[in-house]
């Protein structure tokens, strides 16, 4: 576990893991199902909330009861955080940025419509490939019925993938109503890059590769994503620190 004062200074951005060497597509196509796994990122934010979550006085009572909340014991007992665990978290969302980065089935937009900043652009004037990409795309990962990708008709591309898993409102990622007005992903990330975790010493993350791995994923959202450069106050061509 963490524990002591947050660093006055974030540590560089640097990925908590080196990206995965060239694989067969049966297991780009698992990095694409994990990563994108509704259960799997419900739990990733959990655990980010858990670690992570704002508290400005360990010593007041909580603003919301735990009382009905499916893994409450989480949030009363300081042995129940873990830096390994949250480790675990970053590890996870920076093999996601690398999946849906490198996932070549992607289209210059979504499903939704909006702009995927992150896709590569199949050629306008070819319909019959980009029909053939929405037939094939689901092959290769990501698309299942455990995905939060399940009902796209369109490839999702990185931009999607920041959307739909950093910047989705909590009580959607974990389906439970309890987190409705929690801050999301991405801002619990930039937390942990900056103070080590809660902000109130309750946790600090110790391992500087954490706290940098989740500045890598922010910088890697901003750099993706528009909406996740204004959620952290920056213009898309900024590489600040988050």
């Amino acid at each position: 576990g963490g524990g002591g004062s947050s660093s006055s200074s974030s540590p560089a951005p640097r990925p908590y893991a080196p990206p995965p060497p060239p694989a067969h597509p049966s297991f780009a196509r698992i990095r694409r199902d994990l990563t994108s796994d509704a259960a799997v990122l419900a739990t990733v934010y959990r655990t980010l909330h858990v670690h992570c979550r704002r508290i400005d006085d360990p010593n007041e009572p909580p603003k919301k009861s735990t009382a009905d909340l499916r893994g409450a014991s989480a949030y009363s007992s300081r042995e129940a955080m873990s830096e390994t665990v949250l480790a675990r978290a970053v590890h996870l969302l920076t093999l996601g940025a690398y999946a849906w980065q490198n996932a070549s089935s992607s289209f210059s937009s979504s499903s939704d419509g909006s702009s995927s900043p992150g896709a590569p652009s199949l050629r306008r004037g070819d319909p019959e490939e980009r029909e053939r990409m929405r037939r094939t795309w689901r092959s290769r990962g990501g698309g299942g019925r455990g995905s939060v990708f399940h009902s796209y008709t369109d490839p999702p591309a990185a931009a999607d993938w920041i959307r739909t898993v950093l910047l989705a409102d909590p009580a959607v990622v974990t389906d439970c109503r309890w987190y409705d007005g929690e801050e999301n992903a991405l801002l619990l990330l930039r937390r942990l890059a900056r103070e080590g975790g809660s902000g109130s010493g309750s946790f600090v993350a110790q391992d500087a590769a954490v706290r940098g791995g989740a500045a890598w994923v922010c910088d890697f959202a901003a750099r993706h994503s528009p909406g996740a450069a204004r959620a952290l106050g920056r213009g898309n061509d900024d590489s600040r620190a988050a």
